[in-house]
């Protein structure tokens, strides 16, 4: 049987379970309400124990679990030559009389200074050697495409010169050419055949089939272009001129008889 709730609301095991969740319990409280058993059985052992009041528990922060991770970058010749002589710089400030002993082998400053100095130099040596090569292959290609057509020309002209002479040519560090040799039946309709295939595959025609081709338009306008000022502007189309009538159909001008009427007048006056 349980016992009643000992003290006050405020201290009592039941208010404090009420407040917090089951996960936040105290269990020595849980013990004094429920029994060791139940406290055993209520208990995470693994979850710090906050007090009632606070929201959730405290939990860590994830950084103690996290591995640590570096990024490192391979190393090529100058970097390694920077760190040794970074490692020089280093030993002739710090140890300058300093006494080591590095696999087994016992170094003094005066030694290890050299060994390292050793290591610089030789890296020194690539660069140099490097940058060297790059100049040398530079201008050999220059020097490449000026000679090398010369070359050719010089050996083709060799060959034509001594023809089969095996001797000749050796002096010249040359071979004669070599025959070719006569294909088979079998080589060259196997090469007919392919030549076929590939006239379909691209679409070749002879030059007769070429002339059997043409092209055809339909609604072609052709607007001709003059050379006037206004040839931006469109021209506008001019009026008609009227008929003009011949002497014989022309009628009498109609004023013609008002005159007559008036010399006719100033005579009978």
């Amino acid at each position: 049987m349980r016992t009643p709730c000992p003290g006050t609301v405020s201290g009592c095991p039941r208010t404090e379970i009420v407040r917090g969740s089951r996960d936040q319990i105290a269990p020595s409280a849980i013990a004094s309400y429920g029994g060791e058993e139940n406290a055993k059985a209520q208990a995470v052992p693994t979850a710090p124990w906050v007090p009632a009041g606070r929201s959730g528990l405290a939990r860590p922060s994830g950084k103690e679990d996290r591995p640590t991770t570096t990024t490192t970058q391979k190393p090529n010749q100058a970097n390694t030559l920077a760190r040794v002589q970074a490692l020089i710089a280093g030993t002739q400030k710090h140890f300058p009389n300093g006494q080591f002993t590095l696999g087994n082998v016992a170094y003094t400053t005066a030694t290890l200074v050299p060994a390292l100095q050793s290591l610089a130099d030789a890296l020194t040596a690539v660069s140099t050697a490097h940058a060297s090569v790059k100049d040398a292959i530079t201008a050999l290609k220059g020097v490449n495409a000026k000679i090398m057509p010369l070359v050719q020309a010089y050996r083709r002209y060799i060959l034509a010169a001594f023809a089969n002479a095996t001797q000749e040519l050796a002096d010249f560090g040359m071979s004669p050419a070599k025959a070719r040799a006569p294909r088979t039946s079998a080589q060259k309709a196997a090469a007919a055949a392919k030549l076929r295939a590939t006239r379909t595959a691209r679409g070749t025609t002879s030059k007769k089939q070429k002339l059997t081709v043409h092209g055809d338009v339909t609604g072609v306008q052709i607007t001709p272009i003059t050379a006037s000022a206004n040839a931006s502007q469109p021209a506008q189309p001019q009026p008609a001129a009227p008929p003009v009538s011949t002497a014989s159909n022309a009628p009498a001008p109609a004023t013609a008889a008002p005159a007559a009427t008036a010399s006719t007048t100033v005579a009978a006056k």
